[in-house]
């Protein structure tokens, strides 16, 4: 039988997070108390979905706990392309990066679902100083293809995030 966890009222707020191109939608969950100011967990939504997605998930957390949702760029209300423009995975780590630069985190947590748990899988391998610990829920694919490839793909988001 499972043990039935308590659920906890948090104080929320929306964030706009400025990126290169635009800005990211946030929603925040504020730890109940501020004594330890680095404990920061990472929300990531799966394809087609948004950060409100873990709001039922949220509740059930540790309290303790700084939870930040964000929508991708394209999702929620997040910045979205307009009809046409180049739709690539990398991007999403990209708002990773801006994401964790704006907020000032040293290190993070990651829960990721889905397409979520994809980009912070690619991302913890780009910046693993940066990610604690990582729970992925749902598919998360890594694909494997010649080596020149993955590592062009490295070197141009590396490039990118040097803009943060």
């Amino acid at each position: 039988m499972m043990k039935e966890v308590p659920v906890v009222e948090r104080e929320t707020r929306e964030l706009q997070i400025p990126i290169p191109h635009g800005h990211l939608a946030a929603q925040e969950w504020l730890p109940l108390s501020p004594e330890d100011p680095s404990r920061h967990l990472l929300l990531l939504h799966g394809y087609q979905d948004k950060a409100a997605s873990f709001y039922n998930l949220v509740h059930s957390l540790d309290p303790r706990w700084n939870a930040l949702g964000i929508d991708f760029t394209c999702h929620g209300l997040s910045l979205h392309f307009p009809q046409g423009a180049l739709y690539v995975l990398s991007l999403f780590s990209l708002d990773i990066a801006g994401t964790v630069s704006h907020l000032g985190w040293e290190r993070f947590c990651i829960v990721g679902h889905s397409m979520g748990a994809h980009c912070g899988f690619n991302y913890g391998a780009l910046s693993p100083e940066k990610v604690g610990s990582a729970i992925m829920i749902g598919p998360c694919h890594v694909r494997c293809s010649p080596p020149a490839v993955p590592m062009a793909i490295v070197v141009g988001i590396i490039t990118e995030v040097t803009v943060f």
